[in-house]
C-alpha cells in the first residue's frame, strides 16, 4: 500500500511534457516582448524624423515667402518703368504739337519719373509669435518712408497694432506689432492691416497686409490723391 502511494504521488509523463512545453515557450515570449520594445524605439525615431522635417519644412515655406516678395517687387519695379517708358515714347510722338501741350506732357513726364524715383515700397521679410504678440518684419525696397502708422482693418482675436518706428529709409526694416486676446495655432490666425506714409515730397500711400492660413500677403503701395 505504501508503494501504490509513492507511485501515485510521483510526477506523471505528462506533467513533464507540461513542464517542459512552458520552459520552451519562455524565450520565445522574451523574444516577443523584446521585438515590441524595438518596434516602440523604432516608433519614436520616425516620430522624432518626422518632426524634425516638418520645421525644416516650415522654415523653407517661409524663406520661399521672402523670395516670393522681392520677386513681386522687382515686377511692380518694371511696371513702372514700362509705364514712364511710354510716357517718353508718347512724348517724342507728339513732339510736332503745340508747345503748352508739349510743356505739359513734360511736366506729367517729370512728375511721374519723380515718383518712381522717391516712391517707398514695403515687402515681406519675416513673422512669429512671442508670447501674446505677433511680430511682422517689412522690409523698404523703395525710397525713404516717413510718418508711418498702422491700422488694424481686419482681425479676429486681435488689437493694438503698433510699430517700432515712423521713418524707414531704403532698405530698412520696420517691425510691425500685433497684440492677441488670446494665444492662437498658426493656422487660426488671421487678421489685415493697413500701412499709411509718406514720401519725401509728402505724397501719401498705402498698404495692405494680410496674414490667412498661415500665408501672408502684402499689397502693391498705391497713391491717394
Amino acid at each position: 500500500m505504501i508503494l501504490l502511494s509513492v507511485a501515485n504521488d510521483s510526477p506523471k509523463i505528462t506533467d513533464w511534457i507540461t513542464a517542459g512545453a512552458a520552459a520552451i515557450g519562455i524565450p520565445f515570449s522574451l523574444w516577443a516582448f523584446i521585438k515590441l520594445i524595438i518596434r516602440d524605439k523604432a516608433r519614436e525615431t520616425q516620430i522624432s524624423s518626422l518632426t524634425s522635417i516638418s520645421k525644416q519644412l516650415f522654415e523653407q515655406v517661409k524663406h520661399l515667402a521672402a523670395q516670393t516678395a522681392e520677386f513681386q517687387y522687382q515686377s511692380n519695379l518694371m511696371l513702372d518703368h514700362n509705364k514712364l517708358l511710354e510716357k517718353q515714347i508718347e512724348l517724342q510722338a507728339d513732339s510736332f504739337l503745340n508747345a503748352n501741350a508739349l510743356e505739359e506732357k513734360k511736366i506729367a513726364m517729370n512728375s511721374q519719373k519723380r515718383l518712381i524715383e522717391i516712391k517707398p515700397h514695403f515687402i515681406y521679410c519675416r513673422d512669429g509669435k512671442n508670447g501674446y504678440i505677433f511680430e511682422i518684419e517689412l522690409r523698404n525696397k523703395g525710397f525713404q518712408a516717413q510718418n508711418i502708422t498702422v491700422t488694424l482693418a481686419e482681425s479676429d482675436n486681435f488689437y493694438n497694432a503698433t510699430i517700432n518706428k515712423s521713418n524707414v529709409d531704403h532698405d530698412g526694416l520696420l517691425t510691425i506689432y500685433i497684440e492677441m486676446k488670446v494665444i492662437q495655432f498658426d493656422k487660426q490666425l488671421h487678421f489685415k492691416i493697413i500701412l499709411n506714409y509718406e514720401d519725401v515730397d509728402n505724397n501719401r500711400y498705402r498698404q495692405f497686409y494680410e496674414l490667412k492660413n498661415s500665408g501672408n500677403n502684402v499689397s502693391s503701395p498705391e497713391l491717394i490723391k
